[in-house]
């Protein structure tokens, strides 16, 4: 009977272990000796109990110098069992580093892979606690677990063998209890699988919403909406507390009845010892000897048990770990996929359809044709395709119906990366990263040379203020760029692209958010990056409307509308009603500054 759940947690716990074997399988040498530093702690164990109880027996004979030399002998085991204790510790130590390193590093490679599916999938913060307290439980899952496993096995063999030398009736006594025990770990092992993973859903939840708040300070207070806030969260902590209180309630439970388990069956034994002493079957000092073998062995079973509870808690943080490796990436590359270089630079959108996997189409059959040098501008309602369209083109996604071609070549035949290389991105938050400016304007360019970065921030309008910094550009500035201003943020990122050097340009547009000195240099710096490239600019401001070659108005039903900013301003009423009311907040600020 009580096998039977033990074969089933293994039988989950078996496609798990193989899920996660490869992360593990370069370190079997180290694996080794970490068994065999255990199986000699497990024996020196042994030999300390089994001493104990020997000077009893000495000092009731009288045999007081033999005292000594065991308790001389005993001191020595206990040096070298904790020596190897030591080992023990630091050998588990470096695995569990080097396996969270491996999957830390795949997990963050799916998401690179994976891009955009990631974040459609996860939010931010349910993903970085998939990073950090899921993995850590996955670590225990495939390194801690094996070991302590290993560590249970030498010990209960050992202290079953002395407690069987010592009194076989005695011994087979206590062993025909263990099956209570393992009852015992059935029916709490169940229910702690249920309530850890509506916990770990729940905690995923309040991180993401808590991650969401921090990026949106500013806009919580302008909308004074902290106290509506605050009440989400309290919401939000409530329902993981909740969990966790259950979880944590299960766990004092589970060890208060087996502690009321152990200390039953110890007092059984030692009713059986004491008339065993009395009819002179047996000595006070085998008493001791087994009664320490009996409490010590009550470890690893104490120790099985609670793995099986611990392993429904790791079980389901390996799974959501496991969700992020497993994520698919939106595209991938042909197998006979080509290098690319742009010839002329000249795009098509041939017949091109598109939908999200939870919404309806965003493109239907979309026509157009980008002719090369020149400057489009996308325009059109939030979510109407504008974002999704250079997506599109910088092959995040694939269409369900068309192609998307670049001088004829169609860009599914190519490799992402020569795809990419090719264009040079402007968003509208700039792409910064916690480090030095230098880094930062690499990772553009990595074979970029100081020379090559210094000019690409002048081109920028960014050397004016990189160069009075006290470091220059080995100056650090902080997540996101946090240690720079608004203009500053998009200048060094306007640097980044005329370091690329890319033949076309895609530019997410966002002056509007900067004061008007800034803007002035970002419209200078800008205009100097568009010539010579075929740029497709994602439009805010009029000014960028009218100076576009081509304007394409995303309609909003997956259809578009071509034309000069002229010719939609006479046709098309969607563009006019825009452009007027650009035209209406563009002389309002006009007319603030006059003043």
């Amino acid at each position: 009977m009580a096998i039977a759940p033990l074969r089933t947690t293994l039988d989950r716990l078996w496609p798990t272990y193989k899920r996660f074997s490869a992360y593990i399988a370069g370190d079997w040498l180290l694996m080794a000796t970490a068994c065999a530093v255990i199986f000699a702690i497990a024996l020196t164990n042994s030999a300390m109990i089994w001493l104990i109880g020997k000077p009893v027996d000495l000092l009731y004979k009288g045999q007081y110098d033999s005292v000594r030399d065991v308790l001389l002998m005993f001191a020595a085991i206990v040096l070298l069992n904790q020596a190897l204790h030591f080992g023990a510790m630091t050998l588990n130590g470096w695995l569990t580093l080097r396996f969270i390193g491996r999957v830390r590093e795949a997990m963050l490679a799916s998401c690179l892979a994976a891009s955009s599916p990631v974040m459609d999938q996860y939010p931010k913060g349910d993903v970085l606690t998939r990073l950090s307290g899921d993995l850590d439980k996955l670590s225990h899952l495939a390194v801690d677990t094996p070991l302590t496993l290993v560590s249970h096995l030498f010990i209960f063999v050992f202290y079953a063998a002395m407690l069987l030398w010592i009194d076989v009736r005695l011994a087979l006594a206590a062993l025909a209890i263990s099956p209570v025990f393992l009852l015992h770990q059935r029916s709490f092992g169940q229910r702690n699988r249920r309530v850890s993973q509506q916990f770990m859903d729940a905690f995923g939840r309040l991180l993401a919403f808590e991650s969401e708040t921090l990026n949106n300070l500013r806009g919580i207070s302008s909308f004074n909406a902290e106290k509506q806030v605050s009440g989400m969260h309290r919401t939000t902590f409530n329902s993981a507390a909740d969990w966790s209180f259950k979880s944590r309630r299960l766990s004092a439970l589970f060890h208060v009845t087996f502690s009321v388990l152990i200390y039953l069956s110890g007092l059984t034994i030692v009713l059986i010892a004491i008339s065993a002493i009395d009819r002179g079957e047996f000595t006070v000092g085998h008493l001791v000897s087994f009664l320490l073998y009996l409490g010590y062995i009550s470890a690893p079973v104490r120790g099985v048990a609670h793995l099986g509870l611990q392993w429904q808690e790791d079980m389901a943080a390996a799974g959501r770990v496991a969700g992020v490796l497993d994520v698919q990436p939106a595209v991938s590359e042909q197998a006979d996929a080509t290098e690319f270089k742009v010839t002329a630079g000249r795009i098509e959108f041939d017949h091109v359809t598109f939908s999200y996997p939870s919404g309806d189409a965003i493109l239907k059959d979309v026509n157009l044709t980008l002719k090369p040098g020149q400057t489009i501008a996308l325009v059109g309602p939030s979510g109407s395709g504008k974002s999704t369209f250079i997506k599109l083109l910088m092959r995040f996604y694939d269409p369900q119906a068309g192609a998307v071609r670049i001088d004829g070549t169609d860009i599914r035949e190519v490799t992402l990366m020569s795809l990419r290389k090719q264009l040079a991105v402007v968003w509208q938050e700039p792409f910064l990263v916690s480090d030095t400016i230098r880094a930062n304007l690499l990772l553009a360019r990595p074979e970029a040379t100081e020379n090559d970065m210094i000019e690409a921030c002048k081109a920028g309008y960014a050397w004016e203020f990189v160069s009075e910094l006290e470091h220059g550009l080995d100056t650090r500035i902080g997540a996101n760029g946090v240690e720079l201003s608004a203009g500053q943020r998009q200048r060094l990122s306007l640097a980044q692209a005329f370091l690329r050097d890319a033949p076309f340009l895609l530019l997410d547009e966002a002056s509007s958010a900067l004061d008007s000195h800034a803007e002035q240099m970002v419209v200078q710096a800008i205009d100097r990056l568009r010539r010579g490239r075929t740029t497709i600019i994602v439009a805010h401001r009029y000014s960028s409307i009218r100076s576009a070659d081509q304007v394409v108005y995303f309609n909003g039903d997956g259809t578009i509308t071509t034309g000069t900013h002229e010719e939609l301003l006479a046709s098309h009423p969607g563009h006019r009603a825009a452009a007027q009311w650009q035209m209406a907040i563009h002389e309002q600020d006009t007319n603030i500054q006059a003043r």
